[in-house]
């Protein structure tokens, strides 16, 4: 990679969601790194920031969701080494972070994804809100550019719990 003068690169727009079964748990991921993997991602330019969040969850799990609320947005830069897959190194390239929206949800049931993308989820997808809570509760205290990130996905949590 070129030297890039990362603070002129614009911030990727990005949703994440929050989506209960009704019965405690949230649809979520632990990684083999250490963070937990919510639905979402990129929103395409001039696309509706909830539209983005249903096509992105139905592409990445299957979930049939709905959106019932916004929780707010923060906007941050990822840390050098945060790139570890070939897309996030692509993306890296690109943008100096996230300008991430967040909403709450709830889940209408699932169909099979017929995605083939490399993030599209295998296994299990619903587990306790409790035990999510608990994961980032246990990566404290944030610290570096992702802190507003892991603060604000574990306040929204908790209001869910």
């Amino acid at each position: 990679m070129t030297d890039i003068d990362r603070s002129k690169l614009p911030l990727r727009q990005n949703c994440e969601g929050y989506f209960t079964d009704g019965g405690g748990n949230i649809l979520a991921q632990p990684s083999e790194h250490g963070y937990i993997i919510f639905p979402g991602g990129g929103i395409e330019t001039g696309e509706d920031p909830r539209a983005a969040l249903i096509r992105e969850t139905l592409e990445e799990t299957g979930a049939i969701v709905r959106v019932i609320k916004s929780l707010g947005s923060i906007s941050y830069e990822w840390p050098e080494g945060w790139a570890q897959t070939d897309k996030q190194k692509h993306r890296y390239e690109q943008f100096r972070g996230d300008e991430m929206h967040f909403f709450a949800g709830v889940i209408d049931g699932f169909t099979d994804t017929e995605s083939t993308e490399e993030d599209v989820w295998q296994g299990r997808k619903l587990v306790p809100i409790a035990e999510i809570v608990s994961l980032i509760e246990k990566m404290q205290p944030f610290t570096g550019t992702l802190a507003p990130y892991y603060s604000a996905q574990l306040a929204f949590l908790r209001q869910l719990h």
